[in-house]
């Protein structure tokens, strides 16, 4: 993804920039696609994309060539491997999740959980909460906090006990990513990380290229409404 930074603007014309990524134990290349997209700011911004799944335990050498000038950045970055994922309740209404495994990060946590009557579905984030144990990364998910927030979202100014609503469904959805996948706080905010000297693997040039995959975990606390 291409950002604007220190206020430059980013104009939907094609760059001047041609993106492979180089499979290192198979050999095999693909050239990436660019695409334009508007952030909430109604900024525009260049999101490069391949149509392949990366494979884990593989390492992937990123290129971007400026044809212009022959000018070439890139790095380099792994896939983790699959984690195992372990779910407590040490007391009732908080669960803890421990992702076992080998080099990895957890990214960017959210919950979400899902409603009966009428169906919808709200997302609490627990970006910056997620901590490196002996046991491996942890996040603790306080249902009791997160219905407060929720409750104060959709009646605020209400009684706690007006409002309730079951639960159907509640979801745990998170990046497994490298170890260098380490934004200031837990949190990814691309006007922080797209400064040089923050979360830098890129040769020749600045930025980072973090290597992970998404993982979702349905959630099952018990007596949950």
């Amino acid at each position: 993804r291409v950002v604007a930074r220190d206020g430059a603007a980013v104009f939907p014309e094609p760059l001047d920039a041609a993106v492979t990524s180089t499979d290192l134990i198979t050999g095999e290349v693909r050239t990436w696609k660019d695409s334009i997209i508007t952030n909430v700011r109604g900024q525009y911004q260049h999101v490069f994309w391949s149509d392949f799944t990366a494979e884990h335990g593989h390492r992937y050498r990123v290129e971007v060539l400026r044809p212009s000038d022959g000018a070439l950045s890139f790095a380099e970055v792994g896939i983790p491997a699959p984690v195992t994922v372990e779910v407590e309740e040490p007391e009732r209404a908080l669960l803890r999740v421990t992702l076992h495994g080998e080099r990895f990060r957890m990214v960017t946590p959210d919950v979400r959980y899902l409603w009966d009557a009428p169906l919808r579905d709200d997302v609490i984030t627990y970006h910056g909460s997620e901590r490196e144990t002996e046991e491996g990364w942890q996040v603790d998910i306080s249902m009791r906090r997160d219905f407060g927030i929720l409750h104060d979202r959709a009646y605020p100014g209400a009684l706690p006990h007006c409002g309730r609503k079951p639960l159907a469904e509640m979801w745990l959805t998170l990046i497994v990513g490298v170890p260098a996948w380490d934004p200031p706080g837990g949190i990814i905010d691309l006007d922080e990380v797209s400064h040089p000297g923050v979360m830098m693997n890129v040769q020749n040039g600045y930025g980072f290229i973090g290597g992970g995959y998404r993982l979702t975990e349905r959630l099952r606390p018990s007596g949950a409404s």
